[in-house]
């Protein structure tokens, strides 16, 4: 029985456990000074000694937090369960006692990695918020600045918007579909302005031909009148 108690661990090597006669004795403690000694003895002047020593004897479950003058914490739990051995009508008790903190301390350490992962969890989503904003809203921010000039009929080249077609995606598309349109519609553009220039030049060349024209037929004119002139003189 005492290898059977002995091999009992529980929560941590600072639980103590003792088998306790009906009478107080201690048939088996951890400390095993206490082997054979009444508990009414080792315990003496204990608050809940007597409840303790009544349950034991009256084969009743005792469970308490108090000090414990084994432990080096006061926060100790107790757990007294009665046991019955074979056919024996004498119950004893089976006394665990264990220290609250060691308890608590695979909780505590839970509740520590439930908060740790809760803030990497946090960083990481901070970190694809920005990467969200660096690989999408930025750059649609950036086309979308482009379609506005566009509308504006501002086709100047900007070259703060080249990272745009750096991308391999819908982004990338976008932005070398507006390059393109740019150029295009700057060529379009440099080609009105020619054909412009070339109507400009068109029609000064027919604006001083017709100057010449309107010379040409003034100095007719003064022909034909002086014609005119010298025949009515003959005539006379």
């Amino acid at each position: 029985i005492q290898d059977l108690i002995a091999g009992i661990k529980l929560i941590s090597d600072n639980t103590i456990v003792q088998l306790i006669s009906n009478g107080g004795t201690m048939i088996f403690a951890s400390q095993t000074d206490r082997i054979g000694r009444n508990m009414a003895d080792i315990l003496k002047g204990q608050a809940t000694l007597a409840a303790r020593l009544a349950a034991i004897k009256d084969g009743k479950e005792f469970i308490g937090y108090e000090y414990s003058a084994s432990s080096d914490t006061n926060n100790v739990l107790k757990v007294y369960i009665p046991v019955q051995l074979g056919a024996s009508k004498q119950y004893m008790s089976l006394n665990a006692q264990i220290v609250v903190d060691d308890m608590l301390a695979e909780i505590r350490a839970m509740t520590r990695n439930t908060i740790v992962a809760a803030v990497a969890g946090l960083l990481l989503l901070a970190v694809i918020v920005v990467w969200v904003i660096s690989r999408v809203v930025r750059p649609i921010l950036a086309v979308s600045e482009q379609m506005k000039r566009a509308s504006d009929l501002d086709f100047r080249t900007d070259s703060s918007k080249e990272w745009l077609l750096k991308y391999r995606d819908e982004i990338g598309m976008m932005a070398q579909a507006y390059v393109n349109l740019q150029i295009s519609l700057t060529k379009v553009f440099h080609d009105l302005q020619e054909e412009s220039e070339q109507f400009s030049s068109t029609a000064q060349n027919l604006a001083a031909i017709s100057e010449e024209s309107v010379a040409s037929m003034e100095e007719v004119k003064e022909s034909v009148d002086e014609v005119a002139r010298l025949s009515e003189s003959n005539s006379a």
